[in-house]
């Protein structure tokens, strides 16, 4: 399973089949003396690949009474499918590939207004969540990096300029969604003998000029120290101003364990929470100050998931192992932390007083009251269950792991999927 690859959509073989719907029947309490306990009801689910095998599917999306389900099952066999929220019945599926992509995506896609925009490192696309319609496909001639974001129309990437094994050059670009056409807008060069390797993708913050501020941080490599005990990588993070073509500011080396993140910044007001390898950075953008800094313990990094959410005043933040923490967005001080919610999560969604996440470490989705901070419950897939015991569920290897989930609000439904299932369940009552 790729686990690091979160919503990505390939191509689907003979022209979009519909992929079969699995009827599940309501499980029996108790078969053989042994029990379903499952908090979980399945309303609907769809096998990710026709013969049921496992394939992979993360960060659905609700759209208007729909969810977008990426299907990630390897050669000839990728898609990403529309179906109806309610039914499970299939509207649309999506193929529109530029001849000769043939790698597969390398990052989250970005979800903009009412479109979905994604990369591979080497493609950029994006298509219209309501119709299927591709609106934006563009190559980067072999030179493209991992990630995208979108913000106010705009779609940025990462391009980079080596020779053989030297990165010399690393350039933040962005183009207008509604018409390919690529415009640079940041260049970084070596610094002695730091070779800059991936530019990470921005947010953009609004000064009280008017100007447009790019927030992102550059990852650099220093190829001669390479295997010694010597540090051979850096991280800065840089303010760009972008109607001024001209840094805001920039601190220099910042990540003490010289890693950085691909998380994005996260702007709130006039601040940027920012995720490094191992700490959490909040910057006054209007000072060009570091607000405050809280490092975290060895085995907390940040890598899956985005790992903010900012909700009633408090700043959860949930690290690669089973820490949540609860913060001071003013101070970085801890509320609260509760050291057992699972490992490797997906981004957290809230909805009615509750946080919700899948892990990647426990294969399960977990319901943490927000108030609180007590965990309400944590579930495996329904599919777990072995078939002999539970009124013929059969996938007792199945696992939510970093599928992610969306939430439908009008219909109180959940949905994520499991390895072999994309499916629609029943939020559970408390």
């Amino acid at each position: 399973m790729k686990n690091i690859i979160m919503f990505l959509i390939l191509l689907f073989l003979f022209g979009c089949k519909d992929s079969p719907s699995i009827i599940t029947p309501t499980p029996l309490p108790c078969y053989f003396g042994l029990c379903d306990t499952s908090k979980l009801e399945v309303v609907w689910q769809r096998s990710l690949r026709p013969d049921s095998s496992q394939c992979g599917s993360v960060a659905p999306q609700y759209i208007n009474n729909s969810v977008l389900f990426s299907q990630d099952c390897g050669a000839n066999l990728d898609t990403c499918s529309k179906f109806d929220a309610k039914t499970g019945k299939i509207i649309w599926q999506w193929y529109d590939f530029l001849p000769g992509n043939t790698t597969e995506p390398g990052s989250k896609a970005r979800r903009y207004k009412e479109f979905l925009f994604f990369t591979d490192w080497n493609y950029v696309y994006g298509f219209d969540l309501v119709t299927g319609k591709t609106k934006f496909r563009s190559s980067t001639n072999g030179t493209g990096g991992p990630r995208l974001n979108v913000q106010e129309d705009f779609v940025y990437h990462s391009r980079s300029l080596s020779l053989g094994v030297h990165d010399i050059e690393s350039y933040l670009v962005r183009s207008s969604i509604n018409e390919v056409n690529w415009d640079t807008v940041f260049i970084q060069k070596k610094i002695g003998d730091f070779e800059p390797t991936f530019i990470e993708m921005p947010c953009i913050w609004t000064n009280p000029d008017g100007d447009k501020i790019a927030i992102f941080q550059i990852r650099f490599v220093d190829r001669t120290r390479t295997n010694t005990t010597i540090p051979d990588e850096r991280t800065d993070l840089v303010a760009y101003n972008m109607n001024q073509k001209k840094e805001y500011f920039r601190f220099n080396d910042i990540d003490s364990f010289k890693g950085g993140s691909v998380q994005l910044p996260n702007i709130i007001g006039n601040r940027a929470y920012v995720a490094f390898t191992k700490s959490i950075y909040c910057f006054d953008l209007i000072n060009k100050t570091i607000l405050w800094q809280k490092q975290f313990v060895s085995d907390e990094t940040f890598s899956s998931g985005n790992p903010f959410l900012m909700v009633n005043g408090k700043l959860y933040v949930k690290p690669d192992n089973r820490s949540l923490y609860a913060l001071n967005p003013d101070t970085g001080s801890q509320i609260s932390v509760d050291l057992d919610t699972g490992s490797g999560a997906s981004d957290m969604v809230y909805y009615k007083g509750l946080i919700y996440f899948t892990s990647f470490g426990t294969d399960k989705i977990y319901a943490i009251e927000e108030a609180t901070g007590k965990k309400i419950w944590a579930e495996p897939s329904p599919n777990t269950y072995k078939a002999t015991y539970n009124n013929f569920r059969s996938f007792s290897n199945s696992g939510l792991g970093g599928s992610g989930l969306a939430i439908d609000t009008i219909n109180d439904y959940l949905f994520t999927s499991d390895y072999y299932f994309m499916m629609c369940l029943k939020l559970p009552k408390r």
